[in-house]
């Protein structure tokens, strides 16, 4: 795969992939020179980057929004995206939850799907029964929520609101496919009742959970 630099006052900056230039955004102005190349050529000379050029000059680039090279920053970065911070990811995933927990239980109360009912002389089977249910319908929420928002947002509604989005992880490309949607987030709530995923969470370089792993996935601020 070709790597490019990038020429900002006077200076080579890169390289960077494609899909990183994209994220920076090149205009067809942007001065660029293919890595093992010599000369500089404007993006619009270039036919491989033909469908990322921006509307814009160079000339109108903000100062914090010119390309950086990756050891000038601390941002852990990946394809050109900063990687939500894990405040982004916890506030997300409350915000997630909380709207899934929302709707499945006024579907529960509408459409009367739990016939199971509980109270405080409930016995531990009841108990146990319920909660069944209640986990049951809050996947199939979960699967109808995804089917219509990862189309939409590259992620969840959590994400939409904080900002952020779902990439792949092996090329970068939005994680916009309805069914890797469905997989994605009903693996979170399998894996959601184990402590595991969260540590790992910690410590991974690339905030990467563990079904994010399994699935390939970053989640990261939107541009």
């Amino acid at each position: 795969m070709k790597s490019y630099y990038v020429l900002q006052n006077e200076k080579d900056i890169g390289p960077f992939s494609v899909y990183e230039l994209k994220a920076g955004k090149i205009y067809s102005d942007t001065k660029i020179k293919i890595a093992g190349e010599e000369d500089w050529k404007c993006a619009d000379e270039i036919p491989e980057l033909l469908h990322i050029i921006s509307q814009g000059s160079e000339f109108d680039r903000p100062e914090d929004k010119k390309f950086k090279n990756k050891t000038e920053t601390k941002e852990i970065t990946s394809f050109g995206y900063e990687h939500a911070s894990l405040l982004q990811r916890f506030l997300a995933a409350l915000v997630n939850g909380t709207c899934i927990s929302i709707i499945t239980t006024l579907l529960v109360k509408i459409l009367s799907f739990n016939s199971a009912e509980v109270s405080l002389n409930s016995t531990f089977e009841e108990l146990l029964n319920y909660e069944i249910q209640y986990t049951i319908e809050n996947v199939i929420v979960i699967v109808i929520i995804s089917l219509i928002v990862y189309p939409r947002f590259c992620g969840n509604i959590g994400h939409k609101v904080l900002n952020l989005k779902v990439i792949s992880s092996k090329d970068g490309g939005d994680y916009d496919d309805r069914i890797n949607g469905v997989k994605r987030e009903v693996l979170k709530k399998i894996l959601g009742f184990l402590i595991i995923p969260c540590i790992w969470l910690l410590f991974s370089p690339k905030r990467q959970n563990l079904y994010e792993r399994i699935v390939h996935t970053y989640v990261v601020k939107a541009k």
